[in-house]
């Protein structure tokens, strides 16, 4: 006889993108990491955008465990103190359906 134990998981990732970080060029908070991770090997896109809706950053990774950076400038030149809103549309390979995450985040100085 066999017997199978059959596991339901998930396909949703875990993140952490800290809210709040200083591009200012002093060596501490610099870069604003995205961190993604799942269970399962999933590829996605990340857009940061203004509170104009003007697209800032855009970034594509694929991996089960990532992370990505943005350093804070728009076309060459750092970004004055503002919030920004990013948005993290991903794929996961285990059931093949887009999923979107979103959330916002501090510039200080």
């Amino acid at each position: 006889s066999w017997e199978y134990f059959v596991e339901d998981k998930d396909c949703a990732i875990s993140y952490y993108v800290p809210n709040i970080f200083s591009p200012n060029r002093d060596g501490v908070n610099d870069d604003l990491t995205f961190f993604f991770e799942s269970d399962f090997d999933f590829s996605g896109e990340l857009q940061v955008f203004d509170r104009w809706g003007n697209m800032l950053f855009r970034a594509e990774n694929e991996s089960a465990v990532s992370s990505l950076r943005w350093d804070g400038t728009f076309k060459g030149k750092l970004l004055g103190p503002s919030v920004v809103v990013w948005v993290y549309r991903y794929v996961s390979e285990k059931d093949g359906k887009t999923r979107t995450i979103a959330g916002d985040v501090t510039i200080i100085y």
